[in-house]
């Protein structure tokens, strides 16, 4: 037997490397398409097989696409079945079928990228989301050259589309960590900022109250002052801004406050009717609704400091409802045995613009709002070993999430479950 050449040996291999690298991303032997040639075939059926199995078994979508007049031809791989779930011949039948697939905000980046390439000669190179025939979101890259005739006129566009979902999961999830450790930087800078101010002013506004409490008794039982309407309007405007002073120093105490929570098992169900019973109704037909089980398992938790949570997040959903509106607290389990605790309002939503902001300390669209309710929950619920977040929709409410993990009570026994409640 004749000895063949190095170059015919080295493609083989590579094709062997190939073939056992779509061998692990197809399947077994009893699903994986493979390329059979019949023996006896001559060299030129040899040859095509190979690039057949070069084009058909790598893990990526080949394509191309005809740019000459008259009806448009399209190749596409075999690999667009694994990829997006789609047969071949469903892909090479509808010349639309890829544009309809396509993201709509990204129908624009391959548009542009087409157009360069055709006015450049290509390469094309551009990163879009398809959506798959389940339904699944896709993250592709797609490659392309320009091929020509002698004379110059464009022929056929050929390239190779790479499945890039995994990678753009992964730098998603980077972004977020590094989001989180910005804003837990930040959270640690205006924590140290707030213990400052809350100390230094804790004394005086202190001090001032209780000068106030007796002037203000003294003064508003002499007949010139207790009578005089204005006199009065102002003694008021005074008490409430020094309650708010006191307010926006606890507040700030309470972020700056890293206490360990003690936890013991907590009936939320009671723990959820005292909230109710401390929140601000602004109207009094707004409904607060405790759909907690009084029987379902009593978490280990800081009961003072998720008291804390639920009042926070309970007085923003008052304040977002209209008049006739609800906001309702339930209690699960996610999948893996995290308690799962949900605040759920009907009220105007949370902008689109503004779902990253509403973390960040001080930021608040409150006319007097401090901007340390949401910081605060964060930062309590983080003690817990917990996440916090939200869905929310413009007119369609917003559902604030608590999960934290199951921990064994520290101490005491489990209270006693109350009733099933329903506050007006």
């Amino acid at each position: 037997m004749s000895q063949q050449p190095a170059s015919e040996k080295e493609l083989e291999e590579l094709l062997a490397v190939l073939a056992d690298l779509s061998s692990a991303l197809y399947g077994d032997g009893a699903t994986r398409r493979q390329i059979v040639v019949p023996a006896g075939q001559d060299a030129g059926a040899r040859a095509e097989a190979r690039y057949r199995a070069l084009v058909e078994q790598i893990p990526a979508i080949t394509f191309t696409v005809s740019l000459e007049e008259g009806a448009p031809e399209i190749y596409v791989g075999p690999q667009i079945e694994q990829i997006l779930g789609f047969t071949q011949e469903e892909w090479m039948s509808d010349p639309i079928l890829w544009f309809n697939q396509c993201h709509p905000d990204d129908r624009d980046i391959w548009h542009q990228e087409f157009s360069r390439g055709i006015q450049t000669g290509g390469p094309f190179r551009a990163q879009c989301r398809v959506f798959a025939k389940d339904g699944r979101t896709v993250w592709l890259h797609g490659e392309a050259r320009l091929v020509r005739d002698d004379a110059g006129h464009p022929l056929f566009l050929q390239g190779v589309v790479f499945d890039i979902t995994e990678q753009k999961l992964a730098e998603r999830k980077m972004k977020e960590a590094q989001e989180v450790r910005v804003l837990n930087e930040r959270l640690n800078a205006v924590g140290q900022m707030a213990a400052s101010i809350g100390h230094d002013l804790r004394n005086p506004i202190g001090a001032i109250r209780n000068a106030w409490t007796l002037v203000s008794k003294k003064t508003s039982a002499l007949p010139d002052v207790g009578s005089d309407k204005r006199t009065m309007d102002m003694f008021a405007i005074i008490d409430r801004e020094l309650g708010r002073c006191s307010t926006i120093l606890s507040e700030l105490l309470e972020f700056a406050r890293d206490r360990q929570p003690h936890r013991v098992a907590t009936d939320l169900h009671a723990l959820i009717d005292e909230v109710f019973s401390v929140v601000a109704k602004p109207a009094p037909t707004m409904l607060l609704v405790n759909e907690i089980d009084p029987a379902f398992e009593h978490p280990a938790i800081d009961a003072d400091q998720i008291r804390q949570v639920l009042v926070n997040l309970v007085q923003n959903g008052l304040e977002a409802i209209p008049k006739d509106g609800s906001v309702r607290v339930t209690l699960g389990k996610t999948e893996e045995g995290d308690f799962l605790l949900e605040v759920i309002d009907n009220g105007k939503g949370i902008a689109a613009e503004l779902k990253e902001s509403i973390w960040k300390p001080l930021f608040t669209t409150k006319k007097r709002g401090t901007g340390l309710g949401l910081p605060i929950v964060v930062n309590i619920v983080g003690r817990h070993d917990g996440l916090v977040s939200f869905d929310s929709a413009p007119g369609k409410g917003t559902t604030f999430r608590i999960q934290f993990p199951p921990r064994p009570a520290s101490e005491g026994p489990e209270p006693d479950a109350g009733g099933a409640s329903e506050l007006t």
